[in-house]
């Protein structure tokens, strides 16, 4: 049923929105830009490389801590809380060209920290890292999906290396504080305070139940779990408006 809706949505933006030449922050040079989704920073693809905004974003950002070409994470050690789309891949060759040990996980059924097809399975509430292991930890539209968000931050606080950087993005409203959509009760079930809303995913073909929508508060909650952090703009190409980029440190 969801793929069925996606197909719908994509054929309705595709009419909508026709293709575009932009300037793809990962893959480079001009590319063909479609729209899949309403939404534009979701749903606005590089063809090329189906980098979202939420990825060239994210790409950028790490751009501008590391260096045009991520010189800065040579000899680094590099986790991102996913083993798909663009940011992934884009990562996982950067780390064979600049020799940077790369991790990469998916939360399936199986053992926490046992790898499953060379993908390793983590929960971030619980990761199964040592500490301080990671000079940089990046996600995408990841943490919205974390029932204890601050969980979740305290343990990529307990992982990162000092001075090291958590950069992520999740669904973000400029204008108003977080929404929590669902919460869990004491008998185990969920109470929906909105409407139900699932995000598309590779490894789940349901979709993933989303607990809440963030705000500017983001950077309180990530302080209460030890991350100094900023919300940073940025320029995407081919986006009207600017792309907000979280950025986490210890």
């Amino acid at each position: 049923m969801l793929r069925a809706v996606m197909r719908g949505r994509v054929f309705q933006s595709l009419i909508t929105h026709p293709p575009q030449i932009i300037n793809c922050e990962i893959c480079g040079g001009h590319r063909i830009q479609v729209r899949t989704d309403p939404s534009p920073r979701i749903g606005s693809r590089c063809l090329f490389c189906r980098g979202t905004a939420h990825h060239r974003g994210t790409f950028a950002v790490l751009r501008q801590l590391f260096g045009q070409d991520l010189g800065g994470l040579r000899g680094k050690s590099v986790y991102e809380l996913s083993a798909h789309g663009a940011l992934f891949h884009a990562l996982k060759r950067y780390a064979a060209r600049l020799d940077f040990r790369f991790t990469y996980s998916e939360l399936f059924d199986a053992p926490l920290g046992s790898v499953r097809d060379g993908v390793r399975c983590e929960n971030v509430e619980r990761l199964t890292f040592p500490d301080r292991q990671f000079d940089l930890i990046t996600s995408t539209g990841m943490m919205e999906h974390v029932e204890n968000d601050i969980a979740g931050y305290r343990e990529i606080a307990r992982v990162l290396k000092p001075g090291g950087f958590y950069v992520f993005t999740v669904p973000y409203h400029e204008n108003c504080g977080t929404i929590i959509r669902a919460r869990r009760l004491e008998d185990g079930s969920i109470e929906h305070l909105k409407p139900p809303e699932y995000h598309s995913d590779p490894w789940n073909p349901d979709g993933v139940f989303t607990w809440r929508n963030y705000g500017p508060d983001i950077v309180l909650t990530m302080a209460s779990a030890g991350l100094r952090a900023e919300v940073r703009k940025v320029r995407v190409s081919g986006l009207e408006h600017e792309m907000p980029i979280v950025i986490g440190t210890i």
